[in-house]
């Protein structure tokens, strides 16, 4: 636990095309980059959709030339690294 009284599992995937072999129904928040490896985050956001996950996306990116693209697949949130801690834990509270 956080001094925000978050409690978390956390699970690191090195690429989107790992991420797609997990079991990702047992998730309900995954934070996505961009770029993770041949598969871009919107491109793994997108199969998740198709899967009916229920889990919501945050993104995190160096850039902003996803933000727009980010919303078509329902993302939760788009930040920009670095990302301000008070900014990160809105958007917590938020989801």
């Amino acid at each position: 636990m956080d001094t925000h009284g978050y409690v978390a599992e956390i699970d690191l995937f090195s690429s989107g095309e790992e991420l797609l072999l997990a079991d990702t129904s047992v998730y309900d928040l995954m934070i996505l980059d961009i770029f993770m490896g041949e598969k871009t985050g919107i491109a793994t956001a997108e199969e998740l959709m198709q899967r009916k996950e229920r889990a919501k996306i945050i993104f995190c990116s160096t850039s902003n030339e996803f933000a727009a693209e980010s919303y078509e697949v329902n993302a939760l949130r788009y930040l920009t690294k670095p990302i301000a801690e008070d900014k990160f834990f809105k958007t917590l509270d938020r989801y």
